[in-house]
């Protein structure tokens, strides 16, 4: 798995002011796609600590909003605000750095790990007004530190691509995005948990045992190279009528 390499976001804003915006970057289409604010649809809230504590109020509303929403924030998750706020000001460091300093963590061919972009496969393809930093942190032996830089309170989850899969089709994975603002730079750290490279991932037999499956069992090799070869165009690798022969059932 690779990512094509495209130019830096950042150092195209030094150049230009952003003024200058290539039309890769541009999405008129998404004009029309519902923004939530403020005050609207507010993002449904998980309590960890009442999960911990079995609570059967708790565990039902979590299954509600990953049938309905895909999406929620958790809180009382027990991790310190000092770690959270740390590590977010490490991340921010890093793209403060000079463009000679990050090129140092360039990702290189055949890997999508390290400073560039993901889900980059064509030339000519769509493209985040963005750059990034993709590390794998665990198991700690799959760590390259060939790509981690010396110097580097709430979580918003939503749920996998693999988990319609895994309910066959009834969690959803949320299709979503940031607006971009003209004038201040946006900081989002993302943290991928997934099985292991060579687990098979399919319709549990508790959930699908007496109904059709929707979807086949590929293993999470298959899958992730489905999943990065997609183009940034959102979740429609899951859909029936557009997914790859080897996942739609």
């Amino acid at each position: 798995m690779e990512s094509l390499p495209v130019p830096s976001v950042q150092a195209m804003v030094a150049a230009t002011g952003g003024v200058d915006v290539p039309s890769r970057y541009l999405r008129p289409e998404a004009a029309a796609d519902a923004v939530a604010v403020a005050g609207e649809d507010q993002i449904p809230i998980i309590d960890y600590q009442r999960l911990l504590l079995d609570h059967g109020e708790e565990s039902a509303r979590l299954h509600r909003v990953c049938q309905d929403w895909g999406f929620f924030q958790l809180i009382n998750h027990s991790v310190p605000d000092d770690v959270v706020e740390g590590m977010k000001a490490n991340i921010q460091q890093f793209f403060q750095f000079p463009a000679e300093v990050k090129k140092q963590f360039t990702q290189e061919r055949g890997q999508l790990e390290g400073y560039g972009q993901l889900f980059v496969v064509s030339e000519d393809q769509k493209l985040d007004w963005a750059d990034m930093l993709y590390l794998y942190t665990q198991p700690p032996e799959d760590r390259n530190f060939r790509f981690w830089p010396d110097q580097p309170a709430n979580f918003k989850y939503d749920c996998d691509s693999s988990l319609p899969i895994f309910t066959n089709g009834r969690y959803r994975s949320i299709e979503h995005r940031a607006v971009v603002d003209p004038k201040e730079e946006r900081l989002s750290v993302a943290a991928f948990h997934s099985p292991h490279i060579h687990a098979m991932i399919g319709p549990l037999k508790e959930i699908a045992a007496h109904e059709d499956e929707a979807y086949k069992t590929v293993d999470h090799e298959d899958f992730m190279k489905l999943f990065f070869s997609a183009k940034l165009e959102g979740k429609s690798f899951l859909e029936p009528d557009e997914a790859e022969e080897q996942l739609v059932a």
